[in-house]
């Protein structure tokens, strides 16, 4: 999956029980929270979030592109379930309520831990 960004999205912290995720940074920058710690990704960067760590990203740049990566399959089903078609020339719909993206990801074998982090 293939997405633009803007500075403060961000996943909340969650943890996958099924598949390792992975980020590309094509462009711009962003923080990604693994664990107790973080990678400050930039352009060309590639980090690996794996199965049972808890993580989420927080873009850090006023724009990014990244491509995002699970392994194995599966659970891009996720999100076609929970997602909105982008319309060109109309702004992004807003991410889903943490509860409903809560409920869910069980589904997917991701549990949901907090919020999303934000820039300090």
């Amino acid at each position: 999956m293939v997405w633009d960004a803007h500075r403060g999205a961000a996943s909340p912290v969650h943890v996958h029980s099924r598949e390792d995720e992975y980020f590309l940074l094509v462009d711009g920058h962003a923080r990604l929270f693994v664990g107790d710690g973080h990678i400050d990704a930039g352009p060309g960067d590639l980090a690996v979030l794996p199965r049972g760590v808890p993580h989420a990203y927080l873009i850090a740049s006023e724009t990014a592109r990244l491509v995002g990566m699970v392994c194995p399959g599966g659970f891009e089903s996720f999100f076609t379930e929970l997602g909105t078609p982008v319309v060109e020339g109309q702004p992004p719909a807003p991410a889903p309520e943490l509860a409903l993206m809560a409920r869910t990801s069980a589904a997917y074998g991701v549990e949901i831990l907090g919020p999303p982090p934000t820039l300090d």
